[in-house]
């Protein structure tokens, strides 16, 4: 550089990747001038990249939401690896391929072939995914220590003038989104501008962010990467996890998560803005990851939980035994299964399966089947019926036997009375559910598969970042999958960053035979991971996979693979607003609250939570049983045939289960859709709903609003850009249709005077109102005071 100052050399925008000038666009008068190639485009209806065709470097990224485009001067990939560091200047490109929506760049440098591709799903899609592909040419391993995935500078050049001055069209701000609880993993980055900005990240929940924006006093730099730590013997492939960046549109309407302080004091989830544009945004980008699954029956999965609880009617035997007074709902369950009396104990529904409690779960098949519509039955056995969650006095005799059959129930016969509920089940048209637990001492003759410590000792369970015990197990749930009849198959407990004793903490294991490096296996346990849930997925599709707690870490991508109603972690009130609003799922991935579950139940109609003090007295009364059937066949009918709307969600107000607040939902597509109201305070409220695009509304100038539920009655035509008003009595449920206007009924809900109104959207100034000092530093209690625990 001799010769050349460092503010001539910052403003000529230094070297990009193999040599090629960064300042040298292929929009400029020099690229044209000298021939340089044309950049490779990819482009939807959203947004349009360039890539440079000499290395794969994105150039250019045009946000077409908000028409702004950013000149990004990037590297390609970097790697750090035993053989030093690898990027497209230590490499030549060895050949290069592209259409309209995807392109691919194959490097070769230091004894690996690089491969890195872009892809954009759709024609509409608003974001791309960059894979990578590293396989070992050499002739000795080598170990792929960090992944650096993207690496840009925004500008890509710095214009005449002092270098740092103030850019119109750079970044204000770059926010790092993670999940808030316990980890605090890593979801995406928001890159934002005045109009809107971009979203960025890994599909893994362990990379790392360096970055800088200074409110537009340029350049912006972000660094994306994580470290594998992957040894990768000759011949061998390492398929990186997938990056991804997209755009997205600033709305000037707010998210809100609320500081929280949980378990007992020892957690706190801190408080979080979001435009409800990025929000949005990351929504429609994991949609297009995660496309509803399909039913047996191909409707709508409506619940979840077939349950009875054997246990519950022995305490109701003893009770009136004793001459206690029962109230009208326990005299009618009692007189629902037989009338007893019933000799079970607590935790029996938790125990192997007897004759006697056969009888009850068969009955409780009969009251979940008389609906007529799919739902699965929850028997809290494990290993097809051979073992309960906890520990019968007859298993506890027979101890050694029981778990003397632990490698092999995979493909052994079921036990007898599983089987028989099975199969009985199975004919009534409902699923089985089977538990499993993944830390499982499997196969004690291979001493060699348990998690090994820094001296050398060996715990109790087995290490799944070892890939040959991954492997293994993972051909032994398959196997199970084809024996019995299994339709839902959930497993419990720790999985991911679990060692005995230490759930919630990073897995270590210090055996290199395994096939990952000592230490911290974390990254290797989401890898194994994921390759069994993608495995189980291929192989058995209709089969439904749920995880009760033990993958938190891996949330939301694991969620891929996984069905709804799985445990992604939080701690909300409603768990279904933090899954789609803070881990982006859609619909068909969260737990099933709000919307319609408001008018049907979540749970499942074999003991309906929803409905538990009346239940029985339903089944046992032919009248209610049948005006009960009639409810659940008509909104069964209503959510097949709306499926597609159901299946797109954006939520109202503040969330279900915040004080003193209604709540709600959109599901809206083209110029129409429905909505969801709820009032689960003491007083009216009334709605104020803007009749625009927030809702989903794309298409259409003048709406009507119909009442559907529960009644029918017309609410009145809206234009576009008007408040719908909508009072909502203490305690209702509104279903409201909204479909294109031309004429019909102009009249509109009448508003009382005084009533509270409460907007379904919130602006900034309105949400930061909301937050109190406690969101940002909540007090805990002292140790040993209150309910925190003393050490």
């Amino acid at each position: 550089m001799a010769g050349v100052s460092r503010r001539s050399f910052l403003q000529s925008g230094a070297l990009g990747a193999c040599g090629v000038p960064a300042c040298v666009g292929s929009d400029s008068p020099e690229a044209r001038g000298t021939g340089v190639a044309e950049p490779i485009r990819l482009e939807t209806s959203r947004l349009a990249v360039d890539l440079r065709p000499a290395d794969g470097a994105l150039v250019k990224l045009h946000n077409r939401l908000t028409d702004d485009v950013k000149q990004i001067r990037s590297v390609t990939f970097q790697l750090a690896t035993t053989r030093g560091e690898v990027s497209p200047r230590d490499c030549r490109l060895l050949r290069s391929a592209h259409d309209a929506r995807s392109a691919t760049f194959v490097f070769a440098g230091k004894g690996l072939e690089v491969e890195v591709g872009y892809r954009v799903a759709s024609p509409q899609a608003n974001a791309v995914e960059k894979t990578l592909r590293v396989a070992n040419r050499g002739k000795d391993a080598v170990t792929l220590d960090t992944v650096i995935t993207d690496d840009w500078t925004i500008p890509d050049t710095f214009p005449p003038g002092y270098p740092h001055s103030y850019y119109p069209g750079g970044i204000n701000q770059i926010h790092f989104h993670r999940s808030g609880l316990w980890y605090d993993h890593a979801i995406n980055l928001f890159l934002r501008d005045e109009k809107g900005g971009i979203f960025l990240g890994v599909e893994n929940p362990y990379f790392e962010a360096n970055y800088r924006a200074l409110r537009k006093v340029y350049p912006s730099v972000i660094e994306v990467k994580y470290r594998p730590r992957w040894t990768l013997a000759p011949g061998e492939v390492f398929e990186g996890d997938n990056s991804f960046f997209g755009i997205y549109r600033n709305e000037g309407v707010y998210r809100l998560r609320r500081g929280q302080v949980v378990f007992e004091g020892r957690e706190r989830i801190s408080p979080e803005i979001l435009d409800w544009g990025e929000v949005w945004a990351m929504q429609e980008f994991m949609a297009s990851l995660m496309p509803p699954d399909e039913t047996p029956t191909g409707g709508y999965y409506m619940t979840y939980w077939g349950y009875a609880d054997p246990s519950r009617l022995g305490q109701l035997s003893r009770k009136k035994a004793a001459g206690m007074p029962l109230s009208v709902e326990e005299r009618a369950m009692l007189a629902h299964f037989g009338g007893g009396p019933f000799p079970f104990r607590e935790h029996e529904s938790w125990f192997r399966l007897t004759p006697d409690t056969v009888k009850v779960y068969k009955r409780a098949v009969d009251d979940a089947a008389f609906l007529g519509h799919y739902q699965t039955l929850t028997l809290p056995n494990m290993w097809a019926g051979h073992s309960g969650w906890f520990l019968s006095p007859e298993q506890q005799r027979e101890e050694k036997a029981v778990q003397k059959m632990a490698d092999t129930w995979f493909s052994a016969p079921a036990f007898p009375l599983w089987k028989e509920l099975a199969d009985y089940a199975r004919k009534k048209g409902l699923g089985m559910v089977i538990l499993e637990r993944v830390p499982s001492a499997y196969r004690p003759d291979r001493p060699g598969w348990k998690y090994q410590g820094a001296d050398g000792k060996r715990e109790g369970t087995n290490c799944y970042a070892s890939r040959e015990y991954a492997r293994w197990y993972t051909e032994q749930v398959s196997r199970a999958l084809s024996t019995h009849s299994i339709l839902h198959w959930q497993w419990d407990e720790g999985w991911m960053d679990s060692v005995t004793g230490l759930t919630g903490e990073d897995a270590r294991c210090y055996d290199a035979g395994h096939g990952h490096p000592p230490g911290n296996v974390s990254y290797h346990q989401f890898r194994n991971v994921r390759e069994t849930l993608r495995t189980l997925k291929e192989r058995h599709p209709k089969v439904r996979l749920v995880i009760i707690s033990g993958l938190i870490r891996g949330m939301p991508w694991l969620m891929r693979y996984l069905a709804g109603e799985s445990v992604t972690g939080t701690v909300e009130p409603n768990p279904a607003w933090m899954d789609r609003n803070n881990y982006f799922l859609p619909p068909s991935r969260c737990h099933r609250r709000g919307g319609i579950h408001w008018l049907l139940p979540h749970g499942s109609a074999s003991l309906d939570p929803d409905r538990r003090e009346e239940w029985y007295t339903t089944l046992e009364d032919a009248k209610r049983r049948e005006t009960y059937k009639a409810f659940w066949d008509r909104w069964m009918k209503w959510a097949n045939a709306h499926r597609a709307y159901l299946d797109a969600r954006r939520d109202l107000f503040l969330g279900e289960g915040m004080p003193g607040w209604l709540e709600g939902s959109a599901h809206c597509l083209g110029n129409g859709g429905f909505l969801f109201l709820r009032n689960s305070t003491r007083e009216l409220r009334v709605a104020s709903i803007p009749v625009n695009g927030w809702l989903g509304l794309e298409k259409g100038k003048q709406f009507r609003m119909t009442l559907r539920y529960p009644e029918e009655k017309p609410l009145g035509r809206y234009r576009r850009g008007e408040d719908f008003l909508m009072p909502v009595r203490p305690g209702a449920v509104l279903l409201i249709e909204i479909g294109p206007a031309t004429d019909g009924p102009a009249e509109r809900p009448a508003v009382p005077k005084g009533a509270p109104v409460q907007k379904a959207f919130l602006t900034l100034e309105e949400v930061i109102g909301l937050l109190e000092k406690s969101d940002y530093w909540p007090a805990a209690p002292l140790p040993g005071q209150g309910n925190m625990l003393s050490f």
